[in-house]
C-alpha cells in the first residue's frame, strides 16, 4: 500500500480568518444596548418607590448619588439613589432607595431641588390654587446618603413674587437651579421667565427679582416648565407632558445673571420627546449627571429615565 501523502499544515492566515468569523458571530449574538425608538424616548431605567416624585439633583460630593423628593402633602423626606453608567444601581448592597428625614420644614408643595457648595435647596413654591401666602425656598446641608437618618433645615427664606397676577398671591413655579450660590426660579407660566432670590431674610419676605423672559422654541413650549437644572453652559427645562428643552449659553465663561441671560436669550438649541408614544409622563424632575450633560428625569408616575446627551442632540 503506497504511503499516505503528508498532511499540509493549516496556514496562519486561514486560522485567523476562522477566528474573525467566530468573533463576528459572537458579536451578533450579544444583546444590543438600549436605544431610543424612532419616535424618540427610552424605556425607564427604574421605578421610584412611590408616586409623585417631584425634584431630582445630582450630588457633587458623592459620585453617582442623586437626591429626590416628593410633591405636595407628602412626608418631608429626601430619597438617595445611585446611577452608574446610565443604570440605576443599589446605593448599598440590597438597598436601592434610602429615605432621610428632613426636620424643620413641612412639605407644603415641594417642587424642585438644586445643589451648590453649601448644600441642597428646595423650592417650596407650588401654588396651583394661586392662594398660598407661605411660599419659601429652603436651604439644608447635604446629608451623608449612606449613613444619615435625618437632616435639619438650616434656613427658610419666605418668597414673594414681584408681578403676581391680579387676585393671586404669586405665580406657580416648579423649576429651580443654582448658579454661583444664588437660587433661580423658572415660572410655570405660558411665557416662562427666570427670577433670582436677591436677598436671604428669614423673618420677612424676599421679593424675587425678574432676570429675563425665556426665548421660547418655535411654536412655543408644549406646556409650561416643571423642572430645571444647569451644568457646564447648558440649561435643561423639562415639561410635564412629553418634551425636554436644552439651552446653550453663547458665552459659558459668564457668571450669575449674565450667564442666565446668555443661556436663554436664544431659543433652545435642542428639543426632544422623552416618551416613545408621546403620551403625558408627568415629568417633574430633571438633573444633569456628574457635572456633564447626560440627563436624569423623574416622573410623578414613578418612571426614572436616563438620557445621554447624544439623545437630545440627535
Amino acid at each position: 500500500m503506497p504511503p499516505m501523502p503528508a498532511r499540509r499544515p493549516r496556514s496562519r492566515t486561514r486560522r485567523l480568518g476562522w477566528i474573525a468569523v467566530a468573533a463576528l458571530l459572537a458579536a451578533l449574538a450579544a444583546p444590543f444596548p438600549a436605544a431610543p425608538a424612532a419616535a424618540g424616548g427610552f424605556d425607564p431605567i427604574g421605578r421610584f418607590p412611590v408616586t409623585e416624585g417631584s425634584g431630582v439633583v445630582a450630588s457633587r460630593r458623592y459620585p453617582g448619588v442623586v437626591w429626590a423628593h416628593l410633591d405636595s402633602g407628602n412626608p418631608s423626606v429626601l430619597y438617595a439613589l445611585r446611577v452608574r453608567d446610565g443604570a440605576l444601581v443599589d446605593l448599598t448592597p440590597g438597598v436601592r432607595f434610602r429615605k432621610i428625614q428632613v426636620r424643620g420644614a413641612r412639605n407644603v408643595d415641594w417642587e424642585d431641588i438644586a445643589i451648590d457648595g453649601r448644600g441642597l435647596w428646595i423650592a417650596d413654591l407650588g401654588n396651583n390654587a394661586c392662594r398660598r401666602s407661605n411660599l419659601a425656598i429652603l436651604r439644608l446641608p447635604e446629608p451623608d446618603p449612606y449613613r444619615a437618618d435625618a437632616v435639619t433645615v438650616a434656613a427658610s427664606y419666605p418668597v414673594r413674587w414681584p408681578d403676581a397676577p391680579s387676585g393671586c398671591t404669586g405665580h406657580n413655579a416648579e423649576a429651580l437651579f443654582l448658579l454661583d450660590g444664588n437660587p433661580y426660579v423658572v415660572s410655570k407660566t405660558t411665557t416662562a421667565a427666570v427670577y433670582r432670590l436677591p436677598t436671604f431674610r428669614t423673618s420677612s419676605a424676599n421679593t424675587l427679582r425678574k432676570i429675563v423672559t425665556l426665548a421660547a422654541p418655535g411654536g412655543g413650549f408644549s406646556d409650561p416648565p416643571t423642572a430645571a437644572d444647569v451644568s457646564a453652559g447648558r440649561l435643561v427645562l423639562a415639561t410635564a407632558f412629553s418634551r425636554l428643552y436644552v439651552y446653550e449659553a453663547a458665552d459659558a465663561s459668564l457668571h450669575g445673571d449674565a450667564l442666565v441671560r446668555s443661556l436663554v436669550a436664544r431659543p433652545p438649541r435642542w428639543s426632544a420627546p422623552y416618551r416613545r408614544d408621546g403620551r403625558n409622563e408627568k415629568v417633574e424632575g430633571a438633573a444633569f449627571l456628574g457635572g456633564g450633560h447626560d440627563l436624569l428625569l423623574l416622573s410623578e408616575y414613578r418612571s426614572i429615565y436616563n438620557f445621554p446627551a447624544g439623545f437630545y442632540k440627535g
